[in-house]
């Protein structure tokens, strides 16, 4: 698979890839869409590696942040023509509609389940609802029936969330979900191209930080040693079924 050997400067990147492809074991297989969902199958695989990279201690939550700001422009840049929907039958085309798009809306869609459910529940309820409706019985799912699922788990009618954002044209009023998180969003000029940064609001209440440890859950170890770049990555395999599959069993370790 490595065809030199990994370093500290790029395990992330491989931490991503090996992440993205094992959740693709649960979304993509164990559950399958009808025709094409990207958006969800991609997007919010992308938007749960990243999150396994930082529980499992690859990645640390200043890396998770950049990449959640490069992911937002990256969507900003060519959303609001098409929707992230339909940008999945052309993926490769609209790689950053789909990809980085289906991302965004995770994190918003993350925020707006603890939210409503007053942080009793956020997306991982949602990916064992998908899993206990489709991926143990074998039916495959539409856009629809991720909305259906998303509102049963918020207790709340949500198909206007996806109407607007995923089947629909509308951006993702991503800073607006940030805040309630804690979260400012700021624009930065490096060398004459404005980026997007992501950072801890210094006056967040105790609940908006509430919220964010909730999204992120708790990261793992960052300082490992350089014989063992990559010991973090069979945990990866354990922190996937602890967080999608609905087992009927206590929480599986490593060992």
């Amino acid at each position: 698979l490595f065809k030199d050997p990994p370093t500290r400067a790029n395990r992330g990147t491989w931490g991503h890839i090996i992440a993205h492809e094992l959740l693709h074991l649960w979304n993509g297989h164990a559950i399958e869409f009808v025709g094409q969902e990207y958006w969800f199958s991609e997007g919010f695989t992308d938007y749960w590696a990243d999150l396994l990279e930082l529980r499992t201690g690859v990645i640390d939550e200043r890396e998770l942040l950049k990449r959640r700001a490069t992911k937002y422009d990256e969507y900003r840049a060519v959303a609001g023509k098409l929707s992230m929907k339909s940008g999945g039958d052309e993926k490769a085309k609209n790689y950053d509609l789909v990809y980085s798009g289906g991302l965004i809306a995770a994190l918003a869609l993350d925020i707006e389940l603890a939210s409503r459910t007053k942080l009793a529940k956020s997306l991982p309820d949602l990916a064992k609802r998908m899993y206990r409706d489709f991926g143990t019985t074998g039916k495959k799912y539409r856009a629809d029936d991720v909305a259906t699922a998303a509102s049963s788990v918020a207790g709340a009618d949500l198909t206007e969330f996806f109407a607007r954002y995923v089947t629909g044209t509308a951006i993702v009023p991503l800073p607006d979900y940030l805040r309630a998180a804690g979260l400012e969003t700021t624009t930065v000029d490096s060398a004459g191209k404005p980026h997007t940064v992501f950072r801890h609001r210094a006056t967040a209440t105790t609940a908006e930080r509430a919220m964010w440890r909730k999204i992120v859950g708790t990261a793992g170890p960052s300082s490992i040693g350089s014989a063992a770049l990559l010991a973090p990555m069979p945990r990866l395999s354990l922190q996937i079924i602890n967080e999608v599959y609905p087992w009927p069993r206590a929480t599986l370790s490593p060992g």
